[in-house]
């Protein structure tokens, strides 16, 4: 077979898997995924951990992997405020936590306050400026916070932030 025709391949017997429903087609094709895993990590140990960090999306109702949130942060339009690395450290610095499981990882809650502030950014200091006066940076990234919280663990939202960024 050639490469088109094993993708061609695979992607019918994954459909089979899914659509049956058995437990037992299921379980085959677990046992097949954690072959393939353990050789993967023998050979190609850096390409096995992004797909160990896709995979860390079923635990989470909004997840994503450092690259992936890294990605979506450098094409935002305006440009977004914060690297993963200066968020990670004002993070810390206020003391706010970064991660509530079942509801966010880190990097879920790293893009959807840099999406707040991307489009929001400006209005958001406004509101909170009092009488033209300088917004302390903690206000801000409170206030940003708490509006990513809010929208990331909104049980009634229909929107997942993997879904929201087409991965």
């Amino acid at each position: 077979m050639n490469t088109q025709e094993m993708q061609q391949k695979y992607e019918m017997l994954y459909n089979t898997m899914a659509a049956s429903g058995k437990p037992e087609n299921m379980k085959l094709f677990g046992h097949v995924m954690t072959e393939m895993m353990n050789s993967a990590i023998q050979k190609n140990p850096s390409e096995a951990q992004q797909w160990i960090e896709k995979l860390g999306a079923i635990e989470w109702k909004n997840y994503l992997t450092p690259r992936e949130a890294d990605n979506i942060v450098a094409e935002m339009v305006p440009s977004a405020p914060w690297t993963r690395e200066v968020w990670n450290k004002a993070m810390d610095s206020y003391g706010y936590s970064k991660e509530d499981k079942p509801y966010y990882n880190s990097c879920a809650l790293f893009v959807e306050m840099n999406s707040l502030m991307s489009t929001h950014g400006d209005t958001l200091t406004s509101i909170l400026s009092a009488s033209g006066q300088q917004v302390p940076e903690e206000t801000l990234l409170d206030a940003v916070y708490r509006l990513a919280v809010d929208k990331l663990k909104n049980e009634s939202s229909m929107v997942n932030i993997r879904h929201a960024y087409g991965l």
